[in-house]
């Protein structure tokens, strides 16, 4: 194992067969409890206001007291494609009735002037969906909205920085409309934001020579795809370890670790390090969607909130389906490597 300088949370994504529900694999280390609404109750979320607000319980419906049972088919997933099973609900949700409503969270351990980033999905019915946060000093904040109209979703997501007090911290979706208006939500994460040292790096001369200890025949692939879409070669294969800048490899991991991660080797290499306890599960195109997403931060790009290869998070693959980057990420590149 090479010592690390210092190593980066890059978060890579992968998903197994669809689940029964919408089931989320949200960040590692996030700091909110039932983030993918699948504990059967609410808790730790809690309702503010005067409208409805419900989460998932059991068997695809929202089964809490707030979730009258006239409305237990009206937000049904249509399709596996969208939220797992067709049939399956949604989770997380507010339907004001013409007024306030929120749902939202206490978060302790929050650190003051600490950078943040909270995300979560939005689907919407003649509202706008938006996230807040809030901090006893300086009251609430506001994220950015969205108005994609359900089936379709967004990803929403700011950077939350606490004050130095981050007493009686919470997030929330919150919102006012008239009756028949609503937003969802799903996989929701709160996680520190750690300076990624590959920001700072200088710009390493391409094409970058590479080797990969383990999962190589994706890790050909997924060079194959940034070299085609960018239009120039930005990695070729080397001719044995020893003449590799870049090297990818497998490392023992568990569930509570990032998929994947990008650090400098005390021999000035950089190692792409994969968790096996993740890949060893995942078909191609998601371990093809891991190392892309890695090799992108190896072209000293950073995450986006976007489906392209360089958003974090499962969601990546199993919302978007994106295995391979963008033209987006393209773009990105070219402007670091005109």
């Amino acid at each position: 194992m090479k010592t690390f300088r210092w190593m980066v949370l890059a978060l890579a994504l992968a998903a197994l067969a669809a689940p029964a529900a919408r089931a989320a694999n949200p960040p590692p280390f996030n700091k909110l409890a039932n983030a993918d609404w699948e504990e059967e109750n609410m808790y730790p979320w809690f309702k503010d206001g005067l409208g409805l607000a419900g989460a998932e319980g059991c068997c695809g419906q929202h089964m809490t007291f707030f979730w009258p049972s006239t409305h237990y088919d009206t937000h049904m997933c249509p399709s596996s494609a969208l939220c797992g099973d067709a049939g399956d609900s949604w989770d997380g949700y507010i339907e004001p009735q013409g007024n306030y409503v929120a749902l939202a969270q206490g978060v302790s351990g929050m650190i003051g002037g600490q950078k943040y980033r909270l995300s979560t999905w939005l689907s919407t019915w003649g509202m706008s969906g938006q996230l807040r946060w809030y901090a006893a000093s300086g009251g609430t904040r506001f994220c950015p909205q969205t108005s994609v109209t359900f089936p379709s979703f967004a990803s929403v997501a700011c950077i939350v920085t606490p004050p130095s007090n981050p007493a009686g911290f919470n997030v929330h979706m919150a919102g006012n409309s008239g009756p028949g208006h609503w937003v969802v939500s799903d996989d929701w994460a709160l996680t520190r934001q750690i300076s990624p040292p590959y920001a700072t790096w200088a710009r390493w001369d391409i094409p970058m020579k590479y080797w990969a200890r383990d999962y190589s025949s994706s890790a050909d692939i997924a060079v194959a795809e940034w070299n085609a879409i960018v239009g120039k070669t930005l990695f070729v294969k080397a001719a044995n370890e020893a003449e590799a800048v870049l090297i990818i490899d497998g490392i023992a991991g568990t569930d509570n670790l990032d998929f994947g991660s990008l650090g400098e080797g005390s021999d000035g290499k950089r190692y792409i390090q994969l968790n096996t306890w993740y890949l060893n599960q995942w078909g191609t195109n998601a371990k093809v969607s891991t190392i892309s997403h890695e090799l992108g931060h190896a072209l000293k790009l950073d995450h986006v909130s976007t489906c392209q290869v360089m958003a974090s998070g499962s969601d990546r693959y199993f919302y978007c389906g994106i295995w391979a980057p963008t033209p987006a990420d393209a773009d990105a590149v070219r402007a670091i490597y005109p």
